[in-house]
């Protein structure tokens, strides 16, 4: 066979083979295909099947007696005696149990459920569904859990979420505590119990009622998520949320919060319970109620054993004759005592008392404020403006000292006229006076509140001014005695003398007596001035003017008569034992010489300064008050420094 033949052949064969080749390749290619489909779908299945594998119950160590049997299409294991199995981490024993090719679990008799945490269930009856592990356990089911218990007849389990419920009266035991509730749910992992309806908690140190809380077993706090009434043997705490720490004996109430503790009834928007130190904080819209007395303020911390209370802001105190307002206040329920800080009123049935400081003790009946004080007595109409006021019960008694402005007694009367007193101190008082029968019983009393003033005395009113030494006011004789050198200016009339007596006759001066180196000067143009001289002198007012004088013992004058067209005509000098003088407008309109009267006339001519002024005459208008501020200044002291 020559070379090209073989090279035809070659070629015929080349065309035979190369179609089967190809439908090889083919077939390999989806051989291959087909393979590793098969291999995804394998990994798949299994993967599924990995998701959805139960763990099935085993059988930890054999029975005492085990029967295999079957029942409607169902295989079962009956094992009696000395059960023991498994389920993943859990560990059950039991007296005897049926097991079905299903994963569940029927068991009774010694039944006891064990985790890895040492966490265990004890009934009677168990139902266990390993699918969903879910046990349903009846009888005389405890859950134990370190300290707690928890006792039921019934209760659900869930071994996945370790979650217990319960629809029956059952209750939990932990140390010396109790809680019980128809219904609950026990979260195991989270230490966490939820009681609800008819919840029961009883101890040691108080007890409970609540229509459901949350107990955290761990941290020993009992959350209250309803109406909740917590009590002992003295107290009482209703609530509707808060909590309460037993360990730290520490609770807040909030939400219709309330307490009544022996005889001290609170309330507030919340309310924080400090046991230890028996301390209630009631913060907003805060009330406390004791004995009778009551306290009002956005905030009230209240020291249970001591008695005292602390007020915040708006507060306000009703005790035992004492009633307080201010912006903090502090309160003694025992002793009455009120201390304040901060602008604060004190409310007495015989004054009222308003300052930025203030210490009062009604026990002790007295106390002590600082700061802008006013005083004012039960009929509003006597006052004291001073820096600092000291006061006692005793006489209810008040002194006001001079700090950086004069004291300043503030006097009106039923015609609203207003005098003022201001000096380095004022003090008043009550005076009692008894009225007796016959047989020297006391039949009634009258109170007065009178009033003493020392030292600088200053006198401003509408119709007259003064100054004086001291000064002391008799309510009951509407009587005000001068002092020290003191000096009337009524008008144009200026009075003086060693003593004056002032007679108020409802609120205006009706007279007033000059005892010792008696002196009246007057004056209509304050050019000639009319003078009055004696031993003792009582003039007599009408609506704040002079309209007459008498004068009492080595009476001299000195007055200068008008005519018709209100002229001088002369002055008169005239000596005598007793001088009665008459006034309009300042002007002398009558006199009267009683006892060996002599006297001399003089014409306008022949008046000069030294036959027209008496002994002892003093024009001291320059002393005159002339408005408040200027009088409660402290004058500055002069320091003399000495030569070296």
């Amino acid at each position: 066979m020559d070379i090209n033949t073989k090279n035809i052949q070659g070629s015929s064969i080349k065309k035979q083979i190369f179609p089967v080749l190809t439908w090889l390749v083919i077939l390999l290619f989806c051989v291959m295909g087909i393979q590793v489909f098969s291999q995804e779908m394998d990994l798949k299945k299994q993967n599924d099947t990995t998701r959805t594998r139960t763990v099935t119950i085993v059988l930890d160590e054999p029975a005492d007696r085990v029967r295999v049997f079957s029942k409607h299409n169902r295989q079962y294991q009956e094992l009696i005696g000395n059960v023991r199995l498994r389920h993943d981490s859990t560990f059950m024993r039991m007296d005897s149990a049926i097991i079905d090719d299903n994963n569940q679990v029927e068991a009774y008799g010694n039944i006891v459920i064990q985790e890895l945490d040492s966490t265990y269930i004890f009934s009677d009856t168990l139902w266990y569904d390993g699918n969903i592990q879910v046990a349903e356990l009846l009888g005389d089911v405890v859950l134990e859990k370190g300290e707690q218990k928890l006792f039921s007849d019934h209760l659900i389990y869930d071994l996945s979420t370790r979650i217990a419920t319960y629809d029956q009266k059952s209750f939990m035991i932990d140390n010396e505590l109790q809680l019980s509730s128809l219904t609950g749910i026990f979260y195991v992992d989270e230490n966490r119990v939820n009681f609800v309806d008819s919840v029961l908690v009883v101890s040691d140190t108080f007890n409970l009622k609540a229509d459901s809380l949350t107990f955290y077993t761990d941290e020993y706090l009992v959350e209250f998520i309803g109406p909740t009434i917590m009590y002992d043997d003295s107290s009482r705490i209703y609530t509707e949320r808060g909590y309460y720490r037993i360990h730290e004996d520490e609770a807040l109430f909030y939400q219709n919060a309330q307490f009544l503790s022996k005889n001290t009834l609170g309330r507030a928007d919340s309310i924080f319970y400090f046991g230890e130190r028996s301390q209630y904080d009631l913060i907003g819209n805060a009330y406390v109620e004791k004995d009778g007395e009551t306290a009002v303020a956005q905030k009230i911390i209240y020291h249970e054993n001591e008695g005292v209370l602390y007020l915040y802001h708006d507060a306000v105190v009703e005790g035992r004759d004492v009633f307080a307002t201010g912006d903090s206040l502090i309160y003694d329920t025992r002793t009455n005592a009120v201390r304040a800080k901060g602008r604060s009123t004190v409310k007495r049935k015989d004054f009222d008392l308003t300052s930025d400081f203030m210490d009062y003790n009604d026990d002790l009946q007295q106390g002590y404020a600082s700061g802008d004080v006013i005083w004012v007595d039960s009929s509003g109409m006597k006052k004291i403006y001073s820096d600092s006021l000291e006061f006692m019960g005793e006489g209810q008694m008040a002194k006001a000292l001079s700090l950086h402005r004069r004291p300043m007694f503030e006097w009106s009367d039923e015609k609203n006229d207003t005098m003022f007193l201001i000096s380095d101190t004022l003090l008043t008082y009550q005076t009692v006076t008894s009225v007796k029968d016959s047989a020297g019983v006391e039949a009634s009393s009258d109170t007065t509140q009178d009033f003493t003033a020392f030292y600088n005395v200053s006198i401003l009113r509408h119709d007259v001014t003064g100054r004086a030494d001291s000064l002391t006011y008799h309510e009951k004789d509407s009587m005000i005695v001068l002092f020290g050198e003191p000096i009337l200016w009524m008008d144009t009339t200026q009075l003086s003398g060693d003593t004056i007596f002032i007679n108020i006759v409802e609120g205006a001066i009706h007279d007033v007596l000059i005892r010792g180196n008696a002196f009246i000067i007057t004056s209509p143009d304050s050019v000639f001035f009319n003078q009055i001289k004696g031993r003792d002198i009582k003039a007599y007012f009408e609506e704040g003017k002079l309209v007459r004088t008498d004068v009492e013992g080595n009476a001299e004058s000195i007055y200068f008569p008008l005519d018709e067209e209100n002229a001088y005509i002369g002055m008169n000098k005239i000596v005598c034992s007793k001088i009665e003088m008459y006034f309009e407008e300042n002007n002398v309109t009558g006199i009267a010489f009683l006892d060996q009267p002599t006297g001399d006339l003089f014409s306008m001519n022949e008046v000069d300064e030294e036959n027209s002024i008496l002994k002892g005459y003093k024009n001291l208008s320059h002393l005159r008050p002339v408005d408040i501020e200027s009088e409660r200044k402290i004058p500055e002291k002069t320091f003399i420094v000495p030569e070296l």
